[in-house]
């Protein structure tokens, strides 16, 4: 079953990934984030798909967005507000 945590903004679901090893989404993007940057590195690192490899097409995919998705701000959204002229 994925694993459930409540961040400050909204509720994030961890995914497995590689059920025979417990692997989730979460932990394949931090180990990318953290400059294991290919899928033999993360199979080293995770052991994802290096049992039954079923998952070694999913997991491909995780990487993927993971070297591609832009930062995210963690703190509080910046709201940009107009400010009246002063005469």
């Amino acid at each position: 079953m994925p694993s459930v945590i409540k961040n400050h903004y909204q509720w994030v679901v961890d995914m497995y990934v590689c059920i025979c090893n417990a692997v989730t989404d979460r932990e394949i993007k931090k180990a990318v984030k953290q400059g294991v940057n290919t899928f033999d590195q993360v199979r080293d690192q995770l052991g994802v798909a290096s049992c039954c490899g079923q998952c070694e097409s999913h997991a491909r995919e995780v990487i993927n967005e993971a070297r591609t998705a832009k930062p995210v701000f963690a703190g509080i959204p910046l709201i940009p507000v107009s400010m009246p002229h002063m005469a």
